[in-house]
């Protein structure tokens, strides 16, 4: 299958190399970096929550984001995920305006493929509340 080609994602289905380094959930995104995830031979073996979604934003193709997307729920919560998505998209004042855009554009479309993919996720009564006020409330890209 096409998961199997893609080198960068060839190991990410491997649970085991998933991990928390510590507990992200109070932390900016922001203050993350690829430096804590872990690549073998180039490929991702490992990294905690931000760095993942940091790199699926920045530079994951659409295999990362399907290999993300089917295995996350073992290691991290849907609400977890999507507030980590948000303060993305709510990206810092020192971002440029060209990186703003993109950072947005791929929340964006990351969401969007969260829903045509996952949408079991957004049957819980919370995330679907979440995901409406952020619809209602964020600007048109």
């Amino acid at each position: 299958d096409n998961l199997t080609n893609d080198h960068e994602v060839k190991h990410m289905s491997h649970l085991p190399g998933f991990y928390e380094s510590w507990d992200t959930t109070n932390d900016s995104i922001w203050d993350d970096d690829e430096s804590t995830m872990s690549r073998h031979y180039g490929e991702i073996v490992s990294g905690n929550l931000h760095v993942l979604l940091l790199h699926m934003i920045q530079r994951g193709g659409k295999d990362f984001r399907m290999a993300f997307f089917w295995t996350y729920q073992n290691w991290t919560t849907p609400s977890r995920v999507f507030r980590k998505l948000v303060e993305l998209f709510e990206a810092p004042d020192d971002v440029s305006r060209t990186d703003l855009k993109r950072i947005r554009k791929s929340v964006t479309n990351t969401i969007k493929y969260w829903l045509e993919e996952g949408s079991l996720d957004f049957l819980d009564t919370t995330l679907s509340e979440d995901l409406q006020t952020f619809l209602d409330f964020t600007p048109p890209i």
